[in-house]
């Protein structure tokens, strides 16, 4: 996780609380949300037609 992630994110117990609710267990890292966007410019997404690319560990919307 990068240190921007760490400090905005307050501590150590917070960012468990928060990996918690993620269903695959865990914080995802800025280089795997990042790595969409080039696969959509890419001819690889060629045949996607009005697709939404959920990049979230499975998470669509966190309550308290």
């Amino acid at each position: 996780m990068s240190a921007f992630s760490y400090v905005h994110l307050g501590s150590e117990a917070l960012r468990q609380r928060i990996a918690a609710l993620v269903p695959i267990g865990r914080l995802g890292r800025p280089e795997e949300i990042a790595e969409a966007a080039p696969f959509l410019a890419s001819d690889a997404s060629g045949f996607m037609g009005g697709a939404e690319l959920r990049v979230g560990g499975g998470v669509r919307f966190l309550r308290p």
